[in-house]
């Protein structure tokens, strides 16, 4: 018998109700439901280690953890004040953790906690890239909501901030395969960010034919059928958090948690 956790009464900055409420996650983590779940605070997180994770660094860029007033850890992605610089970090695994297949029954579920120093000359990208494409992701020296990746199109489905939309801090959600070479905006502003506010993103798929996005606890833009042109269905995907500079000046992302599932193989 699985465990289904309550998230009823978890608010705020926790993981979120609407997306997370019929996760097993306990009975995923103790082997009593087949699949996977990982929940990371960064509370042990060693910068001087991999600790489970594949790191892109410029020069300069560093993966630091933070003492903070919050209860738990943080760790912050700092680039150096040169143009162009970037800093990733993503699940060190060959073969994937999740798939999002068509009809299969194997739920996914993907969610994370962040907050910017800027939104003007600062680009980001939140949520799951294919397994063996993280290298390949590495953003366009101007990026926009087509043009982000600089040699490939990876597969992807997440969140986008991109540099040049006018700097107003709009975070699209978007996703994308490695055949179709153009970047799709699913939801066109799904959150506009503000400088040092706790925001937090995610996405559930029910294991048949419905993808949802979420921003701080509700759905972004309609539910999509897997089957959708561009879409990566039943592609290895780790989850990933890039950030990248468009201006000669040190920019940082802060993350508190990540947190992904999968029901099933």
């Amino acid at each position: 018998m699985s465990n289904i956790v309550s998230y009823a009464k978890r608010t705020g900055t926790a993981p979120s109700p609407a997306l997370w409420g019929d996760c097993p996650f306990e009975s995923l983590q103790n082997g009593i439901v087949e699949g996977m779940a990982h929940h990371d605070d960064f509370v042990n997180f060693n910068t001087t280690t991999d600790e489970g994770y594949q790191k892109i660094l410029s020069a300069g860029a560093t993966i630091t953890q933070l003492d903070s007033a919050d209860l738990g850890g943080w760790i912050r992605l700092l680039t150096a004040a040169t143009d162009n610089h970037e800093a990733y970090l993503a699940d060190n695994n060959d073969t994937g953790l999740v798939k999002i297949v068509r009809d299969s029954g194997n739920q996914v579920w993907w969610e994370c906690l962040f907050k910017v120093d800027v939104i003007t000359t600062g680009s980001l990208l939140l949520g799951l890239v294919g397994n063996a494409e993280v290298a390949l992701l590495l953003m366009a020296d101007d990026q926009t909501d087509a043009g982000i990746f600089a040699t490939s199109t990876p597969d992807f489905v997440g969140f986008l901030l991109a540099a040049d939309t006018a700097g107003d801090g709009e975070l699209d959600a978007v996703y994308n395969t490695d055949a179709s070479g153009v970047l799709t905006v699913h939801k066109n502003i799904a959150k506009t960010l503000v400088v040092g506010t706790k925001t937090r993103v995610g996405m559930h798929f029910d294991g048949a034919r419905s993808v949802r996005w979420f921003v701080d606890g509700l759905q972004v833009g309609a539910t999509l059928d897997p089957n959708a042109a561009n879409f990566p269905d039943g592609n290895p995907l780790l989850s990933v958090m890039a950030h990248k500079n468009s201006s000669a000046a040190a920019h940082l992302t802060d993350l508190d948690w990540r947190r992904v599932a999968m029901a099933g193989r």
